[in-house]
């Protein structure tokens, strides 16, 4: 029998995880004072958001992120012989019904996102009266925006509810996304974030 082999492009992906408990839970504990602190971060970022705010890391997330970000370099044979620097400080976004990011890309070579409260059902979301009329529900959900090798417009869609709380996503930080806005519920959703640079 003929054998065919992929000649893989270089491509860097999306690498999915969840956050250990405990450290999920250390970033539960450390909302209240970095809202306390609030200091303002909506000078960096594109979103449509009244509050985003500065996030302080500790040394055990950092080790996590650093550990991370050497399996993303393995998992898609990227940047192997760069230095890097993975700062200590995130940013977190506290979300309002109707808030939404648009369409954008980041600094550095990668980003992550983790999502630390999930305030709606995604199926009431997806039901509501203008998701309804659309062919394809996005309503609450974040979309990264790519082109394919014959230059047509793709997405990958994450269907955020609840069980992604705890959970984080990296990729390279010229990957544009998205997050749609929530209509359901007046609790906040909250995701922090930050990128990795190469130095």
């Amino acid at each position: 029998m003929h054998t065919f082999e992929e000649l893989c492009l270089e491509n860097p992906g999306v690498l999915y995880t969840r956050l250990p408990e405990h450290l999920f839970e250390e970033i539960r504990a450390s909302i209240p004072s970095a809202v306390e602190a609030a200091v303002p971060y909506q000078n960096d970022l594109v979103g449509n958001i009244d509050e985003e705010y500065r996030f302080p890391l500790s040394q055990n997330f950092v080790s996590f992120l650093n550990t991370m970000w050497i399996a993303y370099r393995e998992r898609f044979d990227m940047w192997h012989d760069r230095e890097y620097h993975i700062p200590d400080f995130a940013w977190i976004n506290l979300m309002k019904k109707g808030e939404f990011n648009p369409i954008h890309i980041h600094d550095g070579a990668a980003s992550w996102v983790l999502w630390v409260d999930i305030p709606y059902d995604l199926q009431e979301e997806i039901k509501s009266e203008s998701a309804k009329r659309q062919d394809y529900p996005t309503a609450s959900m974040f979309q990264f925006v790519y082109s394919k090798l014959n230059g047509e417009i793709s997405h990958l869609t994450l269907p955020i509810d609840q069980s992604w709380e705890g959970a984080m996503v990296m990729f390279p930080a010229y990957l544009k996304h998205l997050v749609y806005p929530y209509s359901t519920t007046d609790k906040q959703r909250i995701s922090i974030a930050s990128n990795i640079a190469l130095v």
